[in-house]
């Protein structure tokens, strides 16, 4: 069910084509950083099938995935998974070390017992 936690980072592929494809003269080049699309392109060049995946972001990213490795799966960076993983844990051990400790004792306080018998008084230390 969360097998996209775990999955490990894109690698780089190298392909290296005997010539690269010809750019179609209708092709529009973006002229703006706003028109630029940064998504990862997952490419098969013995099947000829070309996937641009959306563009990621500072805490998701896209990685080939499939049996020709054209299709684009979800994935999470690994700073997100390593940072919940240490907030979690940190708090977790100070719960444990919470309710292990308890709560402080109250102070101590003193009996005086006085040599005459009549009955003892109650001296604290908090003062």
């Amino acid at each position: 069910m969360f097998e996209f936690l775990l999955q490990n980072p894109p690698k780089p592929v190298q392909a290296w084509p005997p010539e690269p494809p010809p750019i179609s003269v209708n092709f529009t080049r973006p002229n703006a950083w706003a028109d630029k699309h940064f998504g990862q392109w997952c490419r098969n060049l013995t099947l000829d099938r070309h996937t641009q995946c959306p563009s990621g972001s500072p805490f998701h990213w896209y990685i080939c995935c499939g049996e020709t490795m054209t299709d684009c799966c979800f994935g999470i960076q690994t700073w997100l998974i390593i940072m919940s993983f240490s907030i979690f844990t940190v708090i977790f051990a100070l719960l444990i070390f919470t309710f292990w400790l308890g709560p402080s004792p109250p102070p101590l306080q003193k009996l005086q017992i006085p040599s005459d018998g009549e009955t003892p008084i109650i001296l604290s230390t908090s003062g």
